[in-house]
C-alpha cells in the first residue's frame, strides 16, 4: 500500500520488508527495525506525522522521532481490533477497522465498537467525507456516522443483492467529493442524501484504485486504466 506523506509530499509505502520512505524521486529509505514483526498491509500518517502501519494480527506505529510502538489486539478491549484493516483520523481519535467491528484511540485510551453494537459486521473500509462524517463498509452493509459515539449511524438502504450479494470492499472520494463505494464488480456513488447510483454508467470491471488529476479521474481497474 502506498500514501503520500502530509508533511513533505514524501512517498510511504507498507512492504513485507518493513516501511519504505522514498524522498525526492531517488533516495530511498527503509526501516525494519522496532517492529514486532513484518509483513505490511497499509501505511496511514496522522496530523501528529506518526505513521501507522497494518500488520496481518498487530498495528506498529512510528513517531517522527522514530520510537515505534507495536500494538496487539486485546480481549480486555484496550487495544485496536483483531485483523486490523484500515486507519483514519477523525474527531480527534484514531480509529482502526478489523475483524470484529472497529476500535477508536483518543486521549481516553481505547474504546472498541464490536459488530453488535453497529450492526455492520466484519468492518473492511473507513472514510471521512466533506461532511465530516465517518463511513464505515462491511462485509455486506455501509453506514456512516456523525458523532464519535456512533450513536447517529446511518445504515444505507439499497445496497442488498449488489455485487452478487459480496458487499463492497473500499469506500474513496468519487466525483464531486461524494461516497464511491468500489465492490467486485460493480462500484456506486452515493450523494449526501443517501441516494445511489452505478458509476460509471458503464461497467469498467471493478475499480481497484482511484485518482483525480485535473478535471479528469483515472480508474484502475482489473481490465486496466480507465479515464473519465
Amino acid at each position: 500500500a502506498l500514501t503520500v506523506s502530509n508533511n513533505d509530499a514524501r512517498l510511504l509505502a507498507a512492504t513485507p520488508g518493513g516501511l519504505v520512505d522514498i524522498r525526492g524521486g531517488v533516495r530511498i529509505r527503509r526501516q525494519e527495525t522496532g517492529y514486532s514483526d513484518l509483513g505490511f498491509l497499509n501505511v496511514f500518517e496522522d496530523s501528529a506525522q506518526r505513521k501507522w502501519l497494518i500488520g496481518h494480527d498487530r498495528i506498529s506505529v512510528t513517531r517522527p522521532d522514530g520510537l515505534v510502538f507495536n500494538l496487539h489486539f486485546s480481549d480486555q478491549a484496550d487495544g485496536p481490533p483483531a485483523q486490523p484493516g484500515d486507519v483514519v483520523e477523525w474527531r480527534s481519535a484514531i480509529w482502526v477497522s478489523g475483524m470484529g467491528g472497529l476500535s477508536r484511540l483518543n486521549r481516553s485510551g481505547w474504546t472498541q465498537f464490536d459488530d453488535a453494537s453497529t450492526g455492520i459486521e466484519s468492518v473492511r473500509a473507513l472514510w471521512v467525507d466533506a461532511l465530516d462524517r465517518l463511513w464505515i463498509v462491511g462485509a455486506t452493509k455501509v453506514g456512516h456516522a456523525e458523532t464519535d459515539d456512533l450513536q447517529t449511524l446511518t445504515i444505507l438502504q439499497d445496497l442488498d443483492g449488489l455485487n452478487g450479494g459480496n458487499g463492497f470492499t473500499d469506500v474513496v472520494a468519487g466525483p464531486d467529493d461524494k461516497a464511491l463505494l468500489l465492490g467486485p464488480e460493480r462500484s456506486v456513488l452515493v450523494n449526501t442524501t443517501d441516494q445511489i447510483e452505478f458509476w460509471p454508467p458503464i461497467n469498467v470491471g471493478a475499480i481497484r484504485a482511484v485518482a483525480p488529476i485535473g478535471d479528469e479521474i483515472f480508474l484502475a481497474t482489473d481490465r486496466g486504466l480507465v479515464r473519465r
